[in-house]
């Protein structure tokens, strides 16, 4: 007898209420860049508190007003490169409503809806309900997966410090076969042009 096992998702009332989830409150369309005015600064304490509306207002607006973007305006999936590359920073956001159970090793690809290429080492991480168009921040990666180390190449879990240190990124693997089909392709690059 074949036993079909469904993947179970968490509920999203477990996930924002974890402590490394920073729950925006907010009545306008600005959501993001409190969000992000919140990981940039995470020793402002005053940011953080959704009753002070000024100070946080004031942080967001000066963000948003550096990217050139409007304020006041939800920020879409094709904004997000204009913010990484006015902050040199890697922005990932993941779907709110597709996040597996908790286990020994967790893969964020498939609940994630955003992600470019790697340019820095500031990665910033937003949970997003797709439902009211809402973002959401998550403080520390490592705890909302409940892990010791997490990998921000193949955006992998794991619960041992060995285990990560000794695991080869699928991204890693394929760059590297990109450069040894590389030299391949100028080799054969002539040949294709005499024709």
């Amino acid at each position: 007898m074949h036993v079909c096992r469904l993947k179970k998702f968490r509920k999203r009332e477990d996930i924002l209420n974890k402590k490394s989830v920073l729950q925006i409150v907010n009545e306008d369309k600005n959501c993001f860049w409190y969000g992000l005015a919140c990981l940039m600064n995470p020793n402002n304490r005053t940011i953080r508190d959704n009753r002070n509306i000024k100070a946080r207002t004031k942080i967001s607006s000066e963000l948003c007003r550096k990217c050139k973007l409007n304020w006041n305006e939800e920020v879409s999936f094709m904004h997000l490169p204009i913010v990484e590359k006015t902050f040199n920073c890697n922005i990932y956001v993941i779907d709110l409503n597709n996040i597996p159970q908790l286990g020994a090793n967790i893969k964020l690809w498939n609940c994630l809806m955003y992600k470019s290429e790697n340019r820095n080492n500031q990665h910033y991480y937003f949970l997003f309900d797709n439902e009211i168009k809402h973002y959401d921040c998550i403080t520390d990666i490592k705890a909302f997966l409940a892990c010791r180390c997490f990998c921000n190449n193949c955006l992998s879990s794991f619960l041992q410090k060995d285990t990560y240190e000794n695991h080869k990124c699928s991204l890693q693997k394929m760059k590297k076969e990109n450069k040894k089909n590389e030299s391949k392709m100028v080799k054969e690059l002539s040949h294709y042009l005499t024709k």
